[in-house]
């Protein structure tokens, strides 16, 4: 029980970074519950295996020695019980908040990702859209010097872009980066 009372005492943290501990871990937090529950079993176990064993020697002469080592037995677990059910609403809120701040770490490092292929993409498009303006510009360079009946053939046009300005691109970025 000494390590469970251990765990669900305030927790120092690894240095000034703030970072959790080891014991912050929802593995260690939810093996720190189990046992709880485990030793909260075996607790409420002998309790009853005493009492059973109690109500049995009240009808005995000469037991009262047994009986009052009985009844100190079932005090130490009692009080182990009732510590046992004080730690369990710690557990289960350290467990709650760990999982919590899991959660957004996992949040923050998807929305950073995000951001990355963001700007990764918005920057593909407008190098891809300032091809297809050479491409455009040389084709009407092309038109221009009288080259028109083979440009169709040589030189097709670009397919439409669903982004078709560099402004579209950034409007998008910036909705897509704050």
């Amino acid at each position: 029980m000494s390590a469970i009372l251990t765990i669900v005492r305030p927790v120092p943290t690894n240095g000034a970074s703030g970072a959790p501990t080891e014991a912050d871990s929802v593995a260690s937090i939810t093996t720190a519950l189990a046992e709880l529950r485990a030793e909260s079993a075996i607790a409420q176990e002998a309790i009853d295996v005493a009492l059973a064993r109690r109500a049995s020697l009240l009808l005995s002469v000469g037991t009262d020695d047994a009986i009052s080592e009985i009844d100190a037995q079932v005090d130490a677990a009692q009080l182990a019980l009732e510590r046992l059910d004080c730690a369990e609403p710690i557990l289960l809120g350290r467990l709650r908040a760990t999982q919590d701040e899991e959660r957004r770490a996992v949040l923050d490092d998807l929305v950073a990702m995000y951001r990355r292929a963001v700007s990764l993409y918005a920057a593909a498009a407008r190098t891809t859209l300032r091809h297809r303006e050479l491409i455009v510009k040389v084709r009407a360079t092309a038109e221009a010097a009288g080259f028109g009946q083979q440009i169709d053939i040589l030189m097709p046009a670009p397919y439409p872009s669903v982004l078709t300005s560099i402004s579209a691109i950034t409007t998008f970025e910036l909705d897509n980066t704050r």
